[in-house]
């Protein structure tokens, strides 16, 4: 494989949508991100800064970037992405997810995470997903926990967080191995 060609459709699983970011839909997420402020309080990037929209867009056409638009009935709710894109490897990472606080804890994020592992280690064939946060983001380690990804450890003092204070970054995997059972567990869960 030599690159990650973006999938042709939306990836879809019951009412949840994920479709790949659009110059057209840079306003519309831009102004739900601009409107959630506590979505942000541990990431590393800000969807609400300009040019971040407009950047993971140029990303995508470089083919350095699988960035989705989080939807569900029509309306959107956030976004994710497939980053630091490594055919030679075959590995990527999932990350750069965030989603409005009211569906925080709801089966949204688990169908997205679903539908991005899947494309990830069935169809592009990858033998690791990598997932990361801010060792201070309990409620991201906790749901990236949930999905069934191994935490492999910590890196210290790993990057500054925007307020200029280290971070620590706990590092988190699926590999395709494991994917079957994750897999099945992610099933049981959205069912």
């Amino acid at each position: 494989m030599t690159a990650f060609v973006p999938p042709a459709r939306p990836l879809l699983l019951g009412p949840v949508r994920l479709d790949l970011l659009e110059p057209t839909d840079i306003a519309p997420v831009r102004a739900l991100a601009r409107s959630i402020p506590e979505a942000f309080e541990h990431t590393a990037s800000d969807p609400r800064e300009d040019g971040y929209l407009e950047g993971a867009v140029a990303a995508l056409e470089r083919g350095e970037r699988l960035p989705f638009v989080i939807r569900s009935q029509g309306e959107v709710l956030g976004m994710t992405s497939l980053l630091n894109l490594n055919p030679e490897h075959r590995t990527l990472s999932l990350g750069s997810t965030w989603l409005h606080p009211r569906v925080w804890g709801g089966g949204v994020n688990t169908a997205a995470k679903y539908l991005l592992l899947r494309l990830a280690l069935e169809d592009y064939a990858v033998m690791r997903v990598q997932i990361v946060c801010d060792a201070r983001n309990l409620r991201s380690r906790r749901a990236i926990e949930k999905l069934g990804a191994t935490l492999e450890g910590t890196l210290r003092q790993d990057r500054l967080r925007r307020d200029g204070t280290p971070r620590d970054t706990l590092v988190f995997s699926v590999l395709d191995r494991e994917w079957p059972q994750v897999k099945s567990g992610l099933e049981a869960r959205l069912r």
